[in-house]
């Protein structure tokens, strides 16, 4: 029997697991920076609160705003809340960083002579680097590192964490003209 399926599911569960605890611990922090605005609270979490909803997440603080007007202009009150959200990483397998463009450059060459795809990194810590894949899991980036590094190349795996902005309204009620893809949910459940 091989033990590849039942790792790479094992491993797909335990990264599940952290992403889930990850997102309720950021959710637990922002729901505690909230400010108040003069006559309307938030609730806590946890507490029922009959009058207010959650709507959302959306994927740009415009769209929350616009979601925000909409509700004032019928006599609603809402606020915005932006919350950071950390995303599974990636896994960027370059090989080491060049000393110049011009370097990185040749080196890309080489590699594209060897039916290898890739690009140099412009800028940051990797700089000057070429990426020659970059995989949602170590498992693949690991493997793709040690075909690369069998060539005679200095390779690395880079990890790359990825965020995003998730933006919420939290109102008295939604608008009568709610946006069908928004979702609606008790305070309580944020």
């Amino acid at each position: 029997m091989r033990p590849l399926p039942f790792i790479f599911w094992l491993l797909v569960a335990g990264n599940a697991v952290v992403f889930s605890l990850i997102w309720l611990e950021q959710a637990l922090a922002a729901m505690e920076s909230v400010p108040e605005t003069p006559g309307y609270r938030v609730p806590n979490p946890g507490e029922e609160s009959p009058e207010c909803v959650m709507l959302g997440p959306l994927g740009t603080g415009e769209e929350a705003g616009a979601l925000v007007q909409r509700i004032q202009r019928g006599g609603g009150r809402a606020i915005v809340r932006s919350r950071e959200i950390l995303r599974l990483p990636d896994y960027v397998v370059h090989v080491e960083p060049s000393a110049s463009r011009d370097l990185a450059m040749q080196t890309l060459r080489e590699l594209k002579d060897q039916a290898i795809d890739g690009y140099v990194i412009p800028d940051g810590r990797l700089a000057n680097a070429v990426s020659v894949g970059v995989f949602g899991l170590p498992a693949p980036a690991e493997a793709r590192r040690e075909s690369v590094a069998n060539l005679g190349y200095n390779v690395d795996v880079a990890r790359v964490e990825r965020r995003r902005i998730a933006y919420s309204v939290y109102s008295d009620e939604p608008p009568a003209d709610m946006p069908k893809d928004v979702s609606v949910a008790p305070c309580r459940e944020f």
